[in-house]
């Protein structure tokens, strides 16, 4: 589980391009996503502390977990971005109409 969070917090890029390039779609999908995998990240890092050590290799597991958390925050964020973006459009294509 913690490899597959690892996977899903480094695959944000490609997330970010989905947000752009599926507009609503993407932003339904993505922040939903990675906010399960931020609950996930927390649960992890609460029931092994030894992950959070401050001072690990690069490349090691217990660095690539850390590195995970501002990735996933990244996309929640990226993805509520959009999603609110998509939202204004439609309200404001309505009102106008």
């Amino acid at each position: 589980m913690i490899e597959a969070i690892i996977k899903d917090a480094g695959q944000f890029w490609l997330a970010i391009i989905m947000c752009i390039v599926c507009t609503g779609l993407g932003a339904l999908i993505i922040g939903p996503w990675y906010l399960i995998r931020l609950i996930q990240w927390n649960s992890i890092a609460r029931a092994q502390p030894m992950l959070l050590a401050p001072n690990v290799l690069r490349g090691s597991l217990e660095q690539r977990f850390q590195s995970a958390k501002i990735k996933l925050i990244i996309g929640i964020s990226f993805g509520a971005v959009i999603l609110l973006l998509l939202i204004l459009l439609l309200v404001t294509s309505f009102v106008s109409a």
